[in-house]
């Protein structure tokens, strides 16, 4: 599907794969009123890090903002990457990470992503989902929870795993 960028502004942006974003060719600029933002890392081949530093940084009014990374290399340092540029996010309230089959995460990358998660200091709703990520185990996602418990006040904070 085309996604043109009138759509984009108009429908704020429920869902787009990010290989989409790279083609597009659209000023990052151009997302700067967005509010909610989908983004699909579906088999993504790029770097994390350049294509949401692009975009994250005009994001100034974005409230909502939920990344899927299926089937994709996400390895620690992906996660580090990731951590790096949402905490630039000064209006995100809810936040949804979902990692289908991320087999190369594991217990480091869980640490450094309650790392970042603590200097998202607007955060109120946290929702992380592990599916298939065979690198980590129920003990880990545990470990996770208890930290960002105790270290971050939420209103909500979600957190499911399946092998």
């Amino acid at each position: 599907k085309n996604v043109e960028i009138s759509d984009i502004l108009r429908n704020n942006l429920t869902r787009i794969n990010v290989d989409t974003l790279d083609h597009l060719r659209i000023h990052p600029t151009s997302f700067a009123s967005l509010k909610h933002l989908k983004l699909d890392f579906q088999d993504y081949s790029g770097i994390i890090s350049k294509t949401l530093g692009d975009y994250i940084k005009h994001l100034t009014t974005l409230t909502t903002l939920s990344l899927i990374f299926r089937y994709y290399d996400l390895c620690d340092n992906g996660l580090n990457e990731i951590g790096d540029v949402l905490p630039q996010l000064p209006s995100l309230k809810e936040l949804c990470l979902r990692f289908d089959s991320c087999s190369d995460l594991t217990k480091n990358g869980l640490d450094a992503l309650c790392t970042f998660i603590k200097n998202i200091s607007s955060l109120k709703i946290l929702s992380l989902i592990f599916r298939g990520c065979t690198s980590i185990d129920e003990k880990c996602v545990s470990d996770l929870k208890m930290q960002i418990s105790n270290s971050i006040l939420l209103d909500s904070l979600k957190i499911h795993f399946t092998r």
